[in-house]
């Protein structure tokens, strides 16, 4: 009897090439499914964001993404202009490649970062992309692959699947779009989150998250699958409930709940219960019992629930900015001079927030640090300025 049944992917094959013979577009992937995987852009771009951030010392914010399930011709018909793409391969529950592009003016700006450049060129898109040199590229590489990693690990984390970045090369896209992209995505239909990015407030172009359309189908079964377990298709089909094919037809009217007398000796009918007057229900506001304010405020019973919670407490001796020149020519014996004076307090940091300062002790054999001055909620505001 099994050899009767279709697969699921026969199905979908038998509805594709119907919807084609009526000239009707073929729905890549369902509205819900859209709405998932922006929700999952969402959580996987911030942690890029903030990844970006630390690695170029410079505040990087990227806006929610809008999702779109394309076509391959659509999405390379999207490459008209240069654009920087890192193409990399993941592994894991999910394996194939997927792609990070850069409009011009965000992948300048990033590399005029990492080449200890000013953050916002005046140069064109075109000129900015065109002067990237092999170093820069493979330092916009290097980027990539620090940023991949926390936006990965958020994909891991939020959808139960063991993603991971395997390997990363950036190279400029001037045509040819259709080859490109047919040498990373087997699958023709193509994911694209779109975003904005912006450096320290200015917003500098378009940024792109290629999954293909497999990759993307993934993930939001990953998701149904780690947050509604019990809900699958097996669970579904052997636990229904048979439905019969036919009901009676038999109008069934309310019977009043009321017990038969001792006189009545005969069983009470249909017939009586629908003749037979309702009793009346003397219906009354509910009272309650006026709340009393309690004198005694939970806050301290709240903070000992998160008494145990580990922070991380660094001590921040001093900073200084070198360009990749300066880096590569470092060896041992040299000495890197940072931003602070030797007798400035110390930055005291708890979970990368400061909130102290102080000055070196010496404690047996290990250094330690005396806190000298707690900082006040407005000097804290002014550091992250």
């Amino acid at each position: 009897m099994m050899d009767n049944f279709i697969s699921q992917a026969e199905l979908d094959s038998l509805l594709r090439k119907n919807g084609e013979l009526n000239g009707k577009e073929e729905t890549l992937m369902m509205p819900e499914d859209l709405d998932i995987l922006s929700e999952v852009g969402n959580v996987t771009l911030s942690a890029a964001s903030d990844a970006l951030s630390k690695f170029l010392k410079q505040k990087v914010t990227i806006s929610a993404p809008t999702v779109e399930a394309l076509t391959f011709e659509a999405m390379a018909a999207r490459f008209a202009t240069p654009m920087a793409v890192a193409a990399m391969q993941i592994k894991g529950d999910v394996i194939g490649d997927t792609l990070i592009a850069l409009e011009p003016e965000a992948a300048a700006a990033i590399a005029s970062i990492v080449s200890g450049g000013d953050p916002v060129g005046d140069w064109a898109a075109s000129e900015a992309l065109a002067g990237l040199s092999t170093a820069t590229l493979a330092a916009l590489t290097e980027g990539v692959n620090y940023t991949a990693g926390y936006l990965f690990e958020a994909l891991s984390e939020m959808t139960g699947l063991t993603v991971e970045p395997f390997t990363a090369e950036t190279s400029i896209w001037e045509g040819d779009a259709g080859k490109r992209l047919a040498k990373h995505f087997m699958e023709k239909p193509v994911c694209v989150m779109t975003a904005t990015i912006g450096i320290n407030g200015q917003a500098l172009g378009a940024l792109w998250h290629l999954y293909a359309g497999a990759h993307a189908e993934a993930i939001v079964a990953g998701l149904h699958k780690k947050y509604n377990p019990e809900a699958s298709e097996e669970d579904l089909s052997t636990n229904a409930v048979p439905v019969p094919e036919r009901l009676p037809m038999v109008e069934e009217k309310p019977q009043p709940a009321v017990a038969p007398t001792k006189t009545s000796a005969a069983p009470f009918t249909a017939s009586q219960a629908t003749s037979a007057p309702l009793p009346e229900v003397e219906v009354q506001k509910p009272m309650f019992a006026p709340i009393k304010e309690s004198s005694k405020a939970p806050q301290q019973k709240n903070l000992d629930l998160i008494m145990d919670v580990p922070l991380e407490l660094s001590v921040v001796l001093g900073k200084t900015k070198k360009t990749i020149k300066d880096v590569l020519s470092l060896g041992t014996g040299s000495v890197v001079e940072l931003n602070k004076l030797a007798d400035e307090p110390l930055e005291i940091h708890v979970n990368g927030k400061l909130v102290a300062q102080g000055e070196v002790v010496v404690i047996g054999e290990n250094f330690g640090i005396r806190i000298t001055q707690i900082l006040s909620r407005e000097q804290r505001v002014d550091s992250l300025k």
